[in-house]
């Protein structure tokens, strides 16, 4: 892989940290640290990224869904219903 070499500021604990984790021999170079951090981080944006793109597609799905939509009153009655018999199988099973 190329390498950028990039000068940044940390704070002073984020400094420390990273020296006590090259002092425990949990990485060989500060560098290494931060690549594995930068490696995490961009698994987390691709992750978020791909939970977006998913959640995009439900939504368009929903949209172009064909069946009828329900009204508030009627989505709320169904919670209502589902509440309801959650409630008497815990109060049964209690």
């Amino acid at each position: 892989m190329a390498v950028k070499t990039i000068a940044v500021s940390i704070p002073e604990e984020f400094g420390a940290d990273i020296d006590c984790a090259v002092a425990a021999g949990e990485y060989g170079s500060r560098e290494e640290v931060v690549a594995d951090a930068l490696r995490v981080w961009t698994r987390r944006q691709e992750a978020r990224a791909e939970e977006l793109r998913s959640l995009k597609a439900g939504i368009n799905a929903a949209l172009d869904d064909p069946r009828p939509t329900l009204s508030l009153d009627e989505v709320k009655a169904h919670l209502q219903a589902v509440i309801a018999k959650s409630r008497a199988r815990r109060d049964a099973a209690a």
